[in-house]
């Protein structure tokens, strides 16, 4: 039994309009029938945020410090739980071998899917540091042609389609990632943890940015501020229209809290 009809039906009238425009932002209803809302709001915050995410410089300077510290590891591709097939985790395995084999100094083997890694900390930094630096600055095709990649077919990176195209630059990151990831773990194992924590921050404020940003035009907020305004007002209002429609419909419906 409804104790307030009126309440009520301003309550429903409320959350039926929430999810009217819920429906609306993810149709394409932006640049030309292409785009829809949430991700133009998404592509609004990578946008500004991208400037703040950018820790090549002082990794660069991490690197200086760890030249001529020897480092011993075994690394890989994707774990098995994440990527069944041998041959692609196979195939991602003697990329990153070569992703390693370019940088000065350093010894690589491959057995399988395990590819054992000995050089100095410092180069590998540096060379991994170089081309995210490169991924990042939205240099595309660059990478590709360093390693010649092919642009498509890649099965092990997440989130992508096979078919899909101009992946070439992002898996050279994702390869270093997971050499890199897969590096750590394991000098964590050989108590390492040194070197394992330098080879995780490498990680986190380089590759992941890089990976992360690639093809994303960085902006500053001053030049977009109107539009970071209306998105937070806009997330406020939306917000409350959704808690005030639950409080009215249950208000309506003759809820109450009571001691």
């Amino acid at each position: 039994m409804i104790a307030n009809k009126r309440l009520f039906g301003l309550g429903f009238g409320m959350l039926l309009s929430f999810f009217v425009v819920l429906v609306l932002l993810f149709m394409p209803l932006w640049q030309g029938g292409t785009e829809n809302g949430l991700n133009m709001i998404d592509d609004l915050f990578n946008r500004v945020s991208k400037s703040s995410s950018d820790f090549m410089e002082k990794e660069s300077e991490e690197a200086k410090a760890e030249m001529g510290t020897r480092v011993k590891f075994t690394t890989g591709p994707v774990r098995e739980a994440d990527e069944p097939d041998k041959e692609v985790r196979t195939a991602q395995a003697l990329r990153i071998a070569e992703l390693f084999k370019g940088v000065e100094g350093t010894t690589v083997s491959v057995d399988g899917t395990k590819v054992k890694v000995e050089g100095d900390m410092g180069l590998i930094m540096e060379a991994v540091i170089a081309d995210s630096t490169v991924a990042f600055g939205e240099n595309e095709g660059v990478l590709q042609k360093k390693y010649g990649y092919p642009s498509q077919g890649y099965k092990a990176i997440p989130n992508r389609e096979l078919s899909q195209e101009g992946l070439a630059d992002e898996m050279v990151m994702y390869d270093w990632y997971m050499g890199i990831d897969n590096a750590q773990r394991d000098l964590t194992v050989l108590e390492e943890f040194d070197q394992s924590k330098v080879l995780m921050e490498l990680n986190e404020r380089s590759v992941e940015p890089a990976y992360n940003y690639y093809g994303i035009e960085a902006s500053s907020p001053k030049n977009e501020w109107f539009a970071l305004v209306l998105a937070n007002i806009g997330y406020i209002l939306y917000t409350v229209w959704y808690g005030f429609a639950l409080l009215f419909m249950f208000e309506g419906w003759g809820l109450k809290l009571e001691h």
